[in-house]
């Protein structure tokens, strides 16, 4: 079974609710997709260079941190896929949502997530 979350408020009313609505999770894994909205308009502020964060979106990466946590309680595999498009940098939002998996580990769990 293939559990897919997309936590891009453009596609779903709320991220919180789709996790409510689903959770426990009854896959062996899980996909979280972190890519943007508007291709076209990050694309032109960024240019050619994307190193550095335009569009910040910290309630999505908090969510995306706390499914992940839990997944991780019921031990489910979690892929989280991160796009430029989602921010402006995806090794940044990579950075910002790893910082946010350990806070929300380290609130809500006892798991070690390195």
């Amino acid at each position: 079974m293939f559990q897919f979350e997309y936590l891009n408020k453009l596609k779903m009313a709320s991220k919180e609710a789709f996790f409510e609505t689903y959770k426990p999770a009854p896959a062996r894994f899980s996909v979280i997709r972190l890519h943007g909205g508007d291709r076209g308009e990050i694309e032109k502020e960024m240019g050619e260079i994307w190193n550095r964060i335009v569009a910040p979106k910290p309630e999505a990466i908090q969510a995306a941190a706390r499914i992940t946590v839990e997944n991780i309680r019921q031990k489910i595999k979690t892929i989280v896929n991160v796009n430029n498009h989602f921010e402006g940098s995806g090794p940044l939002t990579i950075e910002r949502f790893l910082e946010t998996l350990k806070n929300e580990s380290a609130a809500h769990t006892s798991h070690d997530i390195g």
